[in-house]
């Protein structure tokens, strides 16, 4: 018995040593500035809409809050290929609660690369504070958070109960 627990305590320690970083599954968005918060959820590989290669891609139905208030959103990645935005990523916001030209805010964030592997299958990768300017002059601060997915909190909890039992067996 002691060898099996031995064992099983040996390969948690692996596993736990061994362990890449844990993946994100969702990414959370909070933008704020000119008296306006925009809050969404999305999942780090969404499934465009609508896209053109090399230019941009959509999501339609985004969950999230505009000033406090529910609504969805169509929300438009835009990679440095599209040149009406000069070369630049870019993100735009429609929702039907937001005022202003057409109800779209439209947000450039300059050389911070918004997504990877194309407009197909996009991989966002905003993260951390990121600096948006509106074509109006306007500074939007944006936290991106990634979401860790289930299984990597999982695989933590469980090394972690493997150690415990580990430690209440030789205080026993």
């Amino acid at each position: 018995m002691k060898a099996i627990l031995k064992l099983s305590m040996f390969f948690a320690v692996l596993l736990l040593l061994t362990a890449s970083a844990a993946r994100a599954d969702g990414v959370n968005y909070f933008i704020s500035g000119n008296g306006t918060t925009i809050d969404l959820g999305l999942p780090q590989t969404p499934t465009p809409s609508g896209f053109v290669l090399g230019s941009f891609f959509n999501l339609y139905n985004v969950s999230g809050t505009y000033n406090g208030q529910q609504t969805t959103f169509t929300a438009t990645f835009i990679s440095p290929g599209d040149q009406v935005y000069g070369g630049q990523w870019g993100l735009n916001l429609y929702s039907s609660l937001m005022g202003g030209a057409n109800n779209v805010l439209h947000l450039c964030s300059g050389n911070d690369q918004g997504y990877s592997n194309g407009e197909a299958n996009p991989f966002l990768t905003w993260n951390g504070d990121v600096s948006f300017s509106s074509w109006l002059g306007t500074t939007y601060d944006c936290q991106v958070k990634n979401v860790p997915e289930p299984s990597s909190l999982l695989l933590l909890g469980m090394g972690g109960a493997a150690l415990l039992g580990l430690r209440r067996k030789r205080t026993a």
